[in-house]
Order: structure tokens, then sequence, then C-alpha cells
């Protein structure tokens, strides 16, 4: 069961960013361009620094590299 997607991202919403097929980070959610549609994210990777990603694409596949999608609610994944 997806997350109820109707109000959009929403800014500190944790989200998963796909930095490749196969492989996500839990960013949160730092900006939302109302016009585009794009995001704004600050991703935390495992053992590496923080980084802020711009004008981040919605892909609710998670097979698309650097987009972004709503976690299941069940599976966290």
């Amino acid at each position: 069961m997806a997350e109820n997607k109707a109000s959009g991202p929403q800014i500190s919403q944790t989200v998963l960013y796909t930095i490749t097929p196969g492989t996500a980070y839990t960013p949160f959610v730092t900006a939302v361009d109302a016009t585009t549609g794009l995001v704004r994210l600050t991703t935390f990777p495992p053992g590496g620094t923080v980084v802020d990603r711009q004008s981040v694409s919605y892909d609710g596949t998670g097979t698309v590299a650097n987009t972004w999608r709503y976690p299941d609610i069940q599976t966290g994944i």
C-alpha cells in the first residue's frame, strides 16, 4: 500500500532517492517548486557526507536514476 500522494511532496517529508536502480537513500524534501513539481532533497548516503540534490523529478517505480519516490508505508521501501 503506497503513501497518500494527494497533497504532493511536502517540505520535511521523508522520501526515497534512487541514486541508481536498486540503490536508494532516505532524504528529506527541503523545497518544492510549485510550478515544475521538482523537489530539492537533502540526502544522507551511508558512510558519506550530506548532499543537497537540486531539481529532482518524481519516479514512482524506483528504477530511474536520480529521481525520488514515496516509500511503501508497509515495507518502508
